[in-house]
């Protein structure tokens, strides 16, 4: 067991026997003396880098963890001598069984881990909905297209029968169902990083959210291809059953 107090200057200090010392990597001689983090095992680089703060560099004391002037290390730090994984869920146990108050049993950078996880939720459920919502947009303003379609449509079924090619159909839709689509995808997708890269800081804070974003974009392109498809064989099965008529 290792105890950790931060010192003066931001050096943190580890008290400690040797032999709990020794699975970190760190010298000791019974003498305090200064290490820095590269001078342990990666267990001990782990550790410099959560609570280290901000300093690669730890004052080493040789002595029993116990409380001295009435004064507790800030940090009781379990080592695995083996380099396994230790038994939390048991540490935590024997922790609030044996100790008078109830401490706070934690891997390094847990506190951490507890106050993204809400956030982490919070940021699934927004994909969701914000797919969920795109997905209905775009199903609404492509049903609309493909009204509009089909109504033209009908005054186009004359040049089909006269020329015996239906595959024009194809090519109306295409500029009036499949390009407007592809084209506002697109410009959605621009406008989205264009409006929201402001918001983002590099390195930390606010980033892109590039997975709802590209599953927005894949979401309008498929249901344009959908709707150019259903628009153009519908119209043509349309115009098959068409017959001149006297005015």
């Amino acid at each position: 067991m290792v105890g950790l107090t931060p010192g003066p200057g931001g050096t943190p200090t580890l008290v400690g026997t040797c032999s709990a010392f020794t699975p970190l990597g760190l010298a000791c001689d019974g003498k305090q003396h200064t290490v820095r983090a590269s001078d342990g095992t990666p267990a001990f680089q782990e550790l410099m880098r959560w609570y280290g703060q901000g300093t690669d560099k730890a004052t080493v004391r040789p002595q029993a963890t116990t409380v001295e002037n009435g004064r507790a290390p800030a940090l009781l730090i379990a080592v695995s001598t083996d380099g396994s994984d230790l038994p939390i869920e048991h540490i935590r146990h024997l922790a609030h069984a044996k100790l008078s108050v109830a401490p706070d049993v934690d891997v390094p950078g847990g506190e951490w881990l507890k106050g993204a996880a809400p956030h982490e939720r919070m940021a699934t459920w927004v994909m969701f909905l914000g797919i969920t919502g795109v997905l209905f947009l775009a199903i609404g303003a492509a049903l609309n297209n493909l009204s509009d379609f089909l109504r033209f449509a009908s005054n186009v079924a004359p040049i089909s029968v006269l020329t015996g090619r239906r595959t024009v159909f194809y090519s109306v839709a295409a500029w009036t169902v499949l390009v407007p689509f592809l084209i506002a995808g697109g410009v959605g997708a621009l406008a989205a990083v264009w409006l929201g890269t402001p918001l983002t800081r590099p390195g930390g804070g606010a980033e892109m959210s590039w997975p709802v974003l590209g599953s927005g974009i894949a979401v309008v392109e498929a249901l344009a291809v959908l709707f150019w498809l259903w628009a153009a064989s519908t119209s043509s099965r349309t115009a098959g059953r068409w017959r001149p008529r006297a005015d």
